[in-house]
This record gives structure tokens, sequence and C-alpha cells, in this order.
């Protein structure tokens, strides 16, 4: 780096000129960026239910839908004359919509009705005929009532609200199907009744939405922030230009990467331009401060030399705080997701693109300007930190603190839930509490049975075996209702025999039920539930206000429960859908960040021996990071903030970025002493040299991680807050620890 920084000094225009070149190349690629927020892009890689659920949509023919959601005000009633009618009006227009599968749509209007006996065969969907008077209004409404799947899943007993949902038809995406729903129902005229749309397609559509957003104002927040922060840390225009410069180009230089190798910006690396801007100026902070402190102390001395100088001392921390940084980020290769891969990779990518900046980018351009231009103003603080004056006091106070955080470790949880991406009084989250509130639930959690024998989900044994698992899995806990292909048959023997259960029917009332079934599919389209050739069905189980928790004890119950009834049948069991994916991402997702904790530590543990060839250095720059990473995770116990998706993040991140500290302040100290000075006077001139740098690190990176509180999605604004605690902590750890230790140790 030694050799570009001169090279850059002797040819400054050459090299701005290719910085240009590589920078417009590379920014071509921004144009390419996609946006993928759906839930398919953090899928863990070779997953078993997911793929298992993959087989599951293509064998019952499974679209992505949308609910939406009809509230009737106070002076209405959906199960009134009005109400029924504007609901067939309501069913007839969505269905209109091209991007509305007709034929896969549920609505109270599109359902068939149970024929009213057993030689009294009529097809005729509930509201074909509207009520016009009170007698017939109570006829329907008493055949409503019969039927479950109204009551859970369509229209709510008291009439003040009712479910449409609308699947998305072929040859077109769910971008579209929720677009074209909100232009209808922006078109429609007040009636009295609100109309609301939830789901997990429109949560993720909604959730893409947020993300521009964000980028759109945090991005230009932390630019003001940071440019802020580097006023007052320098003085003058040179130090806030030029670290921003070099910011920009790194955003510019990283993210047209990813445009033009093709990896789109995710749910996980929407925080990547946020961590690069806090970390790409970093190593400038430490090289003008050098540069700066030389042109005061020798103004006489010619303009370039000085600059070499200040380069030659910061070289190799500043080297080695970008690999160990880097070395972070790569630690997330171990993921499972390929979002958090490329997270990994090209946060990296931009650390080593700031790294190389810095030696490049940054003397081209000093060497150009008058070095008047870097005299600092009269109003920036100057001063340097002072280490402690007790250092037994400060080691000792250091280690308290890291064994009292340990036992906070056990109160540690896991927690997720989707809705937690948005504002409580977010309308999203309105619809989905009133859904949830209303109806079985909105998260389907699917158990798929197969058989090897054909038509054997239609034997008398398959079809007793399937009720009994359906009734016992109904039972488990957080289940709403349960859907499944012995609905229809359940109606017809209530209706047609008075019987409540399937295996109450003679075998010749169960043909008969059976036959009908059949006969009715054509209506009744029972292929989302069961397959032609008898061998495969499925059992839609709902769940109210799903989260990993909920998702976790249901699926554990499942296990120990309904497997070995399936087994015992002859069955084999899946779980799909909605919950048991959410289930596997969040595990996936935790699972893999506190893994690359582990990779972290062993990558820098591993750059930092070979760079000082001393185990204790190693050990005495690394401690401070761990112990900010352990009081983060104690703190989160102590206040109740269970890890997540998101807040799972930060452990990695702060062992990249903690380090940074101390191996500045311990290479100052190294070369203090092989210089001849003692162990005080070293602390003193490393305080006194590194020290001011080092903290207006600290202060940096906790502010521009502190603007993600800003954010507009909860988890990032937990996650700011986290990072920014892990940075203040490793910071206070490494003042404590640092000055003892290192006589202790005597690195």
């Amino acid at each position: 780096m030694l050799r570009l920084a001169r090279s850059a000094l002797d040819h400054p225009r050459l090299w701005l000129g290719i910085i240009l070149l590589i920078t417009v190349a590379l920014g071509s690629g921004l144009l390419r960026l996609e946006l993928r927020t759906d839930g398919a892009a953090l899928h863990p890689l070779g997953n078993q239910v997911i793929e298992d659920d993959k087989k599951a949509t293509l064998a019952f023919d499974d679209r992505e839908r949308v609910i939406v959601l009809v509230q009737a005000d106070e002076a209405h009633r959906l199960d009134s004359v009005a109400g029924l009618s504007y609901s067939k009006f309501l069913s007839e227009g969505l269905g209109d919509l091209p991007q509305v599968d007709r034929d896969l749509m549920l609505s109270l209007a599109e359902l068939f009705e149970v024929p009213e006996g057993i030689f009294k065969v009529r097809f005729r969907r509930y509201l074909d005929e509207l009520p016009t008077t009170p007698e017939e209004l109570a006829i329907v409404r008493e055949r409503l009532s019969e039927n479950p799947l109204i009551t859970g899943m369509l229209l709510a007993p008291d009439g003040k609200t009712a479910a449409l949902y609308l699947p998305l038809a072929i040859g077109y995406s769910h971008e579209e199907l929720v677009s074209s729903i909100r232009a209808y129902i922006d078109s429609q005229p007040d009636t009295g009744y609100e109309l609301l749309i939830t789901g997990p397609s429109v949560a993720e559509l909604e959730l893409g939405e947020q993300v521009l957003l964000d980028l759109a104002r945090l991005i230009p927040l932390m630019m003001g922030v940071i440019a802020l922060l580097l006023l007052l840390c320098f003085g003058h225009v040179v130090g806030v230009a030029v670290p921003m410069l070099q910011t920009g180009l790194v955003l510019v230089w990283t993210l047209g990467l990813m445009g033009l190798v093709g990896a789109p910006v995710t749910i996980v690396t929407t925080i990547a331009p946020v961590v690069l801007m806090t970390i790409a100026i970093l190593d400038d902070i430490h090289l003008l401060e050098r540069i700066g402190s030389k042109l005061q102390a020798a103004p006489g001395v010619e303009h370039k030399a000085t600059i070499l100088s200040a380069v030659s001392e910061v070289r190799r921390p500043i080297e080695l705080t970008s690999l160990t940084t880097a070395a972070g980020f790569l630690s997330f290769l171990s993921a499972s997701m390929t979002p958090v891969r490329h997270f990994g990779i090209f946060t990296a990518f931009g650390i080593l693109v700031a790294l190389l900046l810095t030696f490049t980018l940054v003397p081209a351009l000093i060497a150009l300007l008058p070095p008047g231009w870097m005299k600092p103003s009269r109003f920036s603080p100057r001063a340097s930190p002072k280490p402690p004056k007790n250092q037994s006091l400060a080691l000792a106070a250091g280690i308290l603190l890291l064994l009292a955080a340990i036992p906070a470790l056990s109160l540690l949880d896991l927690q997720d839930a989707w809705v937690d991406n948005f504002e409580p009084e977010a309308e999203l989250v309105r619809a989905e509490r009133l859904y949830n509130q209303t109806f079985w639930g909105s998260y389907r959690f699917d158990l798929v049975l197969r058989s090897a024998e054909e038509n054997y989900l239609f034997t008398r044994k398959g079809i007793e075996l399937i009720d009994d698992i359906e009734e016992a899995a109904a039972a488990g806990p957080y289940v709403g209702g349960s859907a499944a292909y012995l609905l229809p048959m359940h109606l017809l023997a209530e209706r047609f025999y008075d019987k409540e259960r399937l295996a109450e029917l003679d075998d010749q009332e169960l043909r008969r039920v059976l036959a009908m079934v059949r006969l009715l599919s054509n209506n009744l389209d029972l292929s989302l539930f069961v397959t032609k050739d008898g061998r495969q069905a499925r059992i839609n189980l709902l769940i109210p206000s799903p989260d990993y928790k909920k998702g976790l004890e249901l699926r554990e119950f499942l296990r120990d429960t309904i497997a070995p009834m399936a087994e015992a049948g002859g069955l084999e069991m899946d779980m799909t859908s909605d919950l048991p994916i959410a289930v596997e991402t969040v595990t996936a997702v935790v699972g893999n960040q506190l893994r690359s904790l582990g990779w972290t530590l062993l990558g820098v543990g591993l750059l930092l021996l070979i760079a000082f060839r001393d185990l204790r250095a190693t050990f005495i720059v690394i401690l401070p990071a761990l112990g900010g990473a352990l009081g983060v995770f104690a703190l989160m116990g102590l206040l109740g903030i269970p890890l997540g998706i998101a807040t799972s993040m930060f452990a990695a991140l702060s062992i990249g970025v903690g380090v940074d500290f101390g191996l500045h302040l311990v290479h100052r100290y190294q070369y203090e002493r092989s210089q001849g000075a003692d162990h005080d006077d070293s602390v003193a001139n490393t305080w006194a040299i590194t020290g001011r740098a080092v903290s207006w690190n600290a202060l940096v990176l906790s502010a521009g991680f502190l603007v993600l509180t800003l954010s507009s999605m909860p988890p990032n604004r937990r996650l700011g807050i986290l990072l920014a605690a892990a940075v203040a902590c490793c910071y206070l750890m490494t003042l404590l620890l640092l000055p003892k230790l290192m006589q202790k140790l005597k690195i």
C-alpha cells in the first residue's frame, strides 16, 4: 500500500483518472440493480421443508393469494340484504380482474352450497339468489352458519367482517396482483364498508416499498451526520470532502458490482449501504489525523514527504483493521442463505475498496490541494483522550463487567414475527390484527399426507385416518381452525344422515357421500386438498397472529403427536406452507449469524496472529471486541430484546469492527516500546498520538449506526441501537482493559 500511496502522490491526476474510469464502469451496474423482499429470497438453501413445500405447491396447484377484508361501520352489516348484495358485487368486481384466477377464488359469493338431500341435487352458490325479505334473510343466515368454513374464513358471526381470497392468475406477478386490487379498492365509492388487504404477499410487497423509502431517506441523513462529525473532528473542508467522496465511491463500486453480477438487494443487504458509509471513512480519520498533525508539527517540511511519512506510520494498522473487518463480514459465507452470503461478500468488497482508495484517492487529492486547506479551525477540539489514571482499577472493573454479563446470557430468547417489520399502527398491521381476531388465522401450517396406494385416501380406512389426523391436529397449540377435503363430506353426512363423524356412517352411506363429493368436485374445487389419484391429501391449519415461538411449539406438537398417527396408518407426512417455512428461515438466519460469530473470531484471530506473531497481542486486541459483543448480548437478555433475523446480525459485525480500536492502540504501543519508552510513557504517547482518532472512530461508528433508529422499520431501529451499543461497549472495554493488559502480558 505504501507503493500505491507513493505512486498516487507522484501521479495524482493519473490515479484520479483511473478511479473515475472504474467508477463509470462499475456505476453502470446501478441501472441493473434489483430489489427483492419476497420471502423466497431468504429461504435457506437445501432445506427439506422448503423442498417439500415446492413439491406440495405443484401437487395441489397452490397460488399466492391476497386477502381482502371488508369491515362494516356501525350502521351496516354484511349479513343484511344490502350487505350480501354488496358482497356479491365486490366478489364479481374483484374476480373480473385479469390478475385474479376466478376459478380458485374463495368468497361468500363464490362458495357452492351443499345439496339439500341425497336425491335433491341442485348446484348453486350461497348468493346466487339474494334474499329480499326478512324471512328469506333468516333462512340464508341459517344456511351460512351451518358451514364452518364460512364462519371461520369468510363471514364473521356478528356480520361485521367478511374476507375474500384472491389467488394469483398464471402469467402475472404478485406485485401486479396487489397493485390491481389496490386500484380497484381506490376506485370504489364510500358505501359504509372499509376495504383492507392483508396476507403474506401484501406484507412482502409493502416491505419492499418500506425498504426503498428507508434507503432514500436514511442515506442522505447519514451523510449529513457523518459530514458534521468529520467537520467537528478536523475543522477543515478537506477533512469532510475527501472522506465523503471516498464513501460515495465505495457505495457506487459496491452496489454497481451487485447490479453487474445480478445480486439483488434484499431485506438483509439493505443495511449494507449504511454499514459501508460508517466503516468506509474510519481509515481516512486515522490517515488525515496523522497528516494534519505532521503538517502542524513541521510546517516547513515538503508537502509530499509529510504525507508519505504519515502514510508509513498508519499503513500497517489500517491494513490490518481493513482486513480484519473484511474477514468479519466474509464469515457470513458460512450461511445457508444467499442474501446473507451476498451481504458478507459485497460488504467485505466495499471495505477493501475503501482500503484501496485510502492509499490512492486520499493521497492524490491531498497532493493537489494547498497545505493550508488542512489547517484546523479554532473551533475544532484538538484534545486527545487520556488513559485511565489507575490502570489496575480499570482492569478490575472491566473484568467484573465481563463476569457480570455472563449470567444474563441465560435470559436471551429467540423470537421473530413478520408484523414486527411494520409500525403497530400501519394499515397492514391493523388489517392483520382484525383478520386474526375475527377468523381462524392468516398464516397456514399445512400437513401433506402421502400414501403409496392409489385411491387410498378415498377408502374408508384412509378417510377415517385423515379425519382422526385433522381432528387431532386442529386441537394443537395456537390452531384457529382447519380445512381439508373431508369438509364437504362432513357437511353431507350431517345433512343427509345427521351424523357428526364419518366413522359413524355405514358402508352404503359412506359410498353415497363419497359419490356426491365426486359429483360436486366440478363445482367444489378439491384439488387444493387432495390429488385426483387419491394418494396425497393436504390439511390446512390456520394460525392467528403467528410468530416464531408459536410455530416452533406447533411444529413440535405435530411431530410428536400427528407424525406417529400418520406413520401407523402407512402415510408419510410433510409440514409445509407459510409458518413452517418462517420457522426454518428464522432458525437458519439466527443460527448462521451466531455461527458467523465463531468464524469471525477465528478469521480475525488468525490474521492478527500472522500480523503480530504474538498470541498475547492477538488476545489483547480481540478481548475488548468480544467483551463488547458479550455486553450487548447480556443487555438484550436483561431488557427482554429477543434475537431475531435483524437483531442477530450485530454480533459478528461488532467483532469485525470492534478490534479496530485495540489494533491501532496496540500497534502504536509496540512502536513506542521499540523506541525505548517505558510502559507509562508508551501508554501516554499512544493515547496522545492515536487515541484521538480512535475516539472519533468510535463516535462516528456509533452515530452512524444510530441513524438506523430513524428507520421506518422497527427491526432496523433495534439493529441500529444494538450496533451503536456494541461499538460503545467495545470502546469502553478497550479503555478499561488494554493499558494494564499490555503491561501484564508484556507485549
